[in-house]
Formats: C-alpha cells, sequence, structure tokens
C-alpha cells in the first residue's frame, strides 16, 4: 500500500505550493534565495513527500499533507445544492413583477415611439427631448423583462 507520501502530485498541487511558499516569503517568513531554492524545488516535485520538507519549519497549510492534497485536488466547483441555495437567495432578493406591468409597458412603449415620431414629424417639434419618455420607457420594460417574475 502507498504512504501519504508516496503520492504522484500534479500542476495544481505545484502550483499551489508555489503560491503558498510566495504568501510566506511576503510575511517575511522566507529570504528571497531560501524562497528561490524552496521554489525550485517545488516546480520540479513529482510526489507528496518531495513536498515535505519545503513546509516542515513553517506554519499553516501544507500541501504535502493527505488532507491538503485531498482538498486542493478537489473541484473548485461549489456543490449542487450549494449552488441551488446561491440561485434561491438572489430570486428572493430579486423583487417580484407583476406580469400586468410588463404587459402594459408592453403596449406604451411603441405607443409613445409612435406618438414621439408623429409630434416630431408633423407638429413642427424639433426638441429632441420628446424621445426621453420614449427611450425611458423602453429601458425600464427591457429591465422588467429581465427580471425573474
Amino acid at each position: 500500500m502507498n504512504s501519504p507520501d508516496q503520492f504522484r502530485i500534479g500542476d495544481a498541487e505545484r502550483d499551489r505550493a508555489a503560491a503558498l511558499l510566495s504568501e510566506h516569503m511576503a510575511e517575511g517568513r522566507l529570504t528571497q534565495p531560501e524562497f528561490d531554492e524552496r521554489l525550485d524545488v517545488a516546480m520540479k516535485a513529482k510526489t507528496a513527500g518531495e513536498l515535505e520538507p519545503l513546509f516542515r519549519d513553517l506554519p499553516g497549510p501544507n500541501p504535502s499533507r493527505p488532507d491538503e492534497l485531498a482538498r486542493l485536488s478537489a473541484p473548485t466547483r461549489p456543490p449542487a445544492n450549494e449552488v441551488a441555495a446561491q440561485s434561491q437567495a438572489r430570486q428572493e432578493i430579486a423583487p417580484a413583477v407583476d406580469p400586468k406591468w410588463i404587459t402594459a409597458l408592453s403596449i406604451a412603449v411603441p405607443v409613445a415611439w409612435i406618438l414621439a415620431g408623429f409630434a416630431f414629424a408633423f407638429f413642427d417639434v424639433r426638441n429632441w427631448m420628446i424621445f426621453i419618455l420614449p427611450i425611458v420607457l423602453s429601458i425600464v420594460l427591457g429591465k422588467l423583462k429581465g427580471t425573474k417574475h
């Protein structure tokens, strides 16, 4: 039976080890030469046991431990039940829109555009501000259609 130190590691574990070493250097626990030496060993490591000496004298997570390896190798996607909970929370936050408002705006928007166009063309109204109401109504309708109802 293989010991945990003999488990092969991949790029993800080597990258995690490099990131942890960088954090230790940023915290002042490693000098630049120590960091360079440990980083070189981490990038060439093929098993978890080769990472162990790099973190033996440092506090915090150690990517060579079996529990760390399992956590690092696990998919980074949240569990399905967590995704469902986040989706439900988003739906609870979004206000419910009465479909009657969407229907009313669906009628009011084209009417507002037609009236603004006729006023601009036939009644000598040459002010661009006449189009503000149809623009605003169109934006509101687009936002309402984008929400769950």
